[in-house]
């Protein structure tokens, strides 16, 4: 699966023209202090060799049409667009 979506990225999903995705995204803060925390021990020490390269999500944004975060009922809410 990580091949065939590191595929999709390369080719700017060309598999996959018109697709077009709308998500309303619940984030509880529990999730939220898991990604701090990774992020920050990650800029603490070094990057260990990974056996299996997740795909470049960075390359992704430029399919991001919208994104606004919001706090509802305890949780941060993402809501995105997505088109390629």
């Amino acid at each position: 699966m990580k091949e065939w979506l590191q595929k999709q990225i390369d080719t700017g999903f060309n598999d996959l023209k018109g697709l077009s995705i709308s998500a309303h995204v619940p984030v509880q803060d529990q999730v939220i202090n898991e990604l701090l925390a990774q992020a920050l021990t990650g800029l603490s020490s070094p990057a260990a060799p990974s056996v299996s390269k997740a795909p470049d999500l960075r390359s992704l944004v430029q399919f991001v049409k919208k994104a606004e975060v919001h706090a509802k009922d305890g949780a941060l809410v993402i809501d995105v667009d997505i088109s390629v």
